[in-house]
């Protein structure tokens, strides 16, 4: 019996099929989609730094770890290329003020000055009565558009009980506030 020859298919990547233009509809789907809030910082020679963020999510449990997306252009960019520790402040529903101070243009001394401040056995600043704050070793760092992916491994952890998260949707914070047997009620504040 003779066997037949199958032509081999031409392996395609995703970057050879022509995408539309989804900019616009990608932006506005993703601005949909609620994300806890937390501030990133890090202290280099004794100058603290921070940013808001919800692109941080956990990677895996074997090691604890999570992965920090932060663009590039963002003055606490710089810090993350010499830095080998971080902190991520997931901040509860209290701490809007902080939230919108980290995300501002105002200097790194100004954006300290919102909320309660203290500091891990390294000096990496944590934010008191966070829903959760983690401290964190850069593992690995990748370039990707415009922001970079960093991967931290989780060296110590401080979980508040009952703190409830700040969440980020459609360009406002949401605060939830009770729980209910059909769903988390939530109030709305203008972002």
């Amino acid at each position: 019996m003779q066997m037949r020859q199958v032509a081999k298919q031409p392996e395609t990547s995703m970057r050879d099929i022509p995408a539309r233009e989804v900019g616009p509809e990608f932006q506005s789907a993703m601005r949909g989609v609620g994300a806890s809030v937390a501030v990133v910082t890090a202290s280099h020679d004794g100058t603290r730094s921070g940013l808001t963020a919800t692109a941080i999510l956990s990677l895996s449990m074997s090691p604890p770890s999570v992965i920090v997306c932060v663009n590039r252009t963002s003055s606490f960019y710089s810090n993350v290329k010499r830095l080998s520790r971080f902190g991520i402040n997931f901040l509860s529903d209290a701490q809007e003020e902080v939230a919108r101070k980290f995300s501002s243009g105002v200097h790194q001394d100004e954006r300290f000055a919102a909320g309660r401040w203290t500091i891990w056995p390294d000096g990496t600043p944590r934010l008191e009565g966070a829903a959760a704050a983690l401290l964190c070793s850069a593992d690995r760092e990748m370039d990707y558009g415009t922001h970079a992916v960093v991967i931290g491994l989780v060296d110590d952890v401080i979980a508040s009980s009952g703190a409830m998260p700040l969440i980020y949707q459609n360009g406002r914070y949401l605060h939830a506030f009770g729980l209910h047997a059909g769903g988390q009620q939530q109030r709305e504040c203008q972002g």
